[in-house]
């Protein structure tokens, strides 16, 4: 058997580094058609009025507001075999136009079904149009949910099991609801009125137990339960395993995805007991972002930014932001935050005094080297002063990474995902599929955060 291997970039944990590509899918929407009904009515029939002295023009009533347009579900359009069916369809389709986009749809069928006849991939998630409506490679997407006029990401998991671990290792539907709910609440508009990212979860097979499971193995399991030829277009790939091997000076890590972006990822809780739901629903967050192109640092590698409020902040992947005075929000950062300069912090100003989220908490490490936390649209005590009083220039390394340095402005990281990596969406024939979608890769991206870290971290932010 050949084996294939693939050379990806590293990007440092928590030392910056530059986005590289990647995707992800969603789904369904409802309501009913844009196209409205067709019944045929017969011009009125004018007769001659009774003639008479002609009566003032009465003034004319305002046009009526017509009613916004509704869009017909996809399943209501398209049938299993991914055919336009039903008699009033074909009719409304009309003569067969040509494919201008190459989307695999006609210029007619994009005009029923409401998508863009000069993109190939309407609402931008990386499926084509064609393939959401009439399937690919043997799967059908719309049977599974997907519309073309609202974003989708389809994943597979596969789980592992040990009896001992105290939570287990696969997930309750409790956590499946927690990302779910997690990317329906997105501030992404999508061509049907909506906003929102669907995000399908399947669970998929029981893989053999690995107590220290690699990239090598990982991708054995992969090729053994994963229909390749069938979902690398179109699904990302993940196992809830047991424990990642140890790294040289760093010890068990909570996860880790192959690249950022990329479309296979790992949960590795089992040093947590399998992690409770908390840890469990932030760390698969934590990992799916980056396989869609999110960083440790927002835009950068730069970790424990208080300027950063997300899951994807290491002070807030096992508990979830905390807002409104409890923990367990899961979110990615919804706007931008200016930068912080550790050297010259203004106590007055925190983190942007009206930019940052309301209810929420941010948190940082005070000059002990003990992470603390304030609300994050507020001053905040960087210095942890015990005079009662604000400075306005305090210096503090905040984010203790040894250095009091400009802490880059972080970004709307919604708007910053990529939905094209790793296989996802990829054009390659299917042989060159096959081989990227087994590559085992020779660099991983670092995963900092490990058991005793993280115990921290929950420690001093009074999460229990």
């Amino acid at each position: 058997m050949q084996r294939y291997v693939i050379a990806l970039l590293v990007f440092g944990a928590c030392n910056g580094g530059e986005p590289a590509k990647k995707n992800i899918a969603s789904t369904v929407s409802s309501g009913e058609s844009t196209v409205p009904d067709t019944d045929e009515r017969a011009d009125p029939i004018v007769t001659d009025a009774p003639r008479g002295p002609a009566k003032p023009a009465e003034p004319a009533e305002p046009d009526a507001q017509e009613p916004p347009a509704v869009v017909r579900p996809i399943t209501d359009l398209v049938g299993g075999d991914g055919t336009l069916r039903g008699d009033r369809t074909r009719r409304e389709l009309g003569p067969v136009d040509g494919d201008g986009d190459a989307d695999g749809l006609t210029d007619a069928e994009e005009a029923l079904l409401g998508t863009d006849p000069a993109d190939p991939d309407t609402d931008g998630d990386a499926l084509l149009d064609g393939w959401e409506v009439k399937g690919v490679d043997g799967t059908n997407l719309a049977l599974l949910g997907a519309d073309p006029r609202h974003m989708d990401v389809f994943l597979e998991m596969d789980y592992m099991e040990r009896a001992s671990a105290q939570h287990g290792l696969a997930p309750p539907d409790s956590v499946l609801d927690n990302l779910r709910k997690c990317f329906a609440s997105a501030p992404r508009d999508n061509p049907d009125g909506t906003t929102g990212i669907k995000l399908h979860l399947e669970r998929g097979n029981l893989v053999d137990y690995v107590a220290d499971l690699d990239a090598f193995t990982f991708f054995l399991l992969k090729g053994k339960h994963f229909d390749i030829a069938k979902r690398a277009r179109t699904f990302h790939y993940m196992i809830w395993a047991d424990k990642w091997q140890a790294i040289p000076g760093v010890g068990r890590i909570s996860g880790l995805s192959m690249a950022i972006p990329d479309s296979d990822f790992v949960v590795t809780l089992g040093e947590w007991g399998g992690g409770n739901d908390d840890a469990k629903s932030g760390t698969f967050l934590h990992e799916l972002g980056h396989n869609l192109g999110l960083r440790h640092g927002g835009s950068d590698d730069v970790c424990y930014k208080p300027n950063h409020i997300s899951v994807m902040n290491y002070s807030w992947q096992l508990t979830g932001l905390l807002c409104g005075g409890s923990f367990g929000h899961w979110d990615f950062q919804r706007s931008g935050l200016p930068a912080l300069d550790e050297a010259a912090l203004d106590e007055n100003d925190g983190i942007g005094l009206g930019l940052a989220p309301p209810d929420c908490d941010t948190a940082w490490f005070d000059p002990s080297g003990t992470l603390r936390r304030q609300p994050a649209d507020g001053p905040i005590n960087w210095n942890w002063s015990t005079a009662g009083t604000l400075e306005a220039s305090v210096s503090v390394d905040v984010n203790k990474d040894g250095d009091k340095s400009l802490l880059a402005e972080t970004p709307n990281e919604w708007g910053l995902l990529r939905f094209d990596g790793g296989t996802v969406g990829s054009g390659l024939a299917p042989a060159e599929l096959d081989a990227r979608a087994r590559a085992v890769p020779q660099t991983l991206p670092e995963e900092t955060l490990n058991h005793e870290t993280s115990l921290r971290i929950r420690k001093d932010l009074g999460y229990k």
